[in-house]
């Protein structure tokens, strides 16, 4: 299976998209409640969200990473649509360009 991911080892929180929980068959191992406003807005709201962990094999060994499970409407579409909200974004750039 092949995923763009960004792995942001400053951020609080790291997510992946109910899609790909389902395409993964990947189990929730808990839930977390917490107010997430979508990308670009300033509204939150509170709702529960499935904890999921995901394994990497890496160069030095396999690693598991814990990911809450996220609908659509809450994830950028593009890259370059979270470049134009996030001002420390807008000079980066990544491995993978936005298709």
């Amino acid at each position: 299976m092949e995923a763009k991911v960004i792995l942001d080892s400053g951020s609080h929180r790291s997510f992946v998209t109910q899609d790909l929980k389902k395409e993964m068959a990947l189990k929730a191992k808990s839930k977390k409640s917490m107010s997430i406003a979508a990308f670009g807005l300033t509204t939150e709201r509170e709702e529960e969200y499935h904890l999921v962990r995901i394994g990497l094999q890496t160069e030095e060994g396999s690693i598991t990473l814990r990911f809450l499970a996220l609908p659509l409407s809450v994830v950028p579409a593009s890259i370059d649509i979270s470049k134009c909200y996030y001002e420390h974004l807008s000079n980066l750039d990544f491995a993978v360009p936005d298709e």
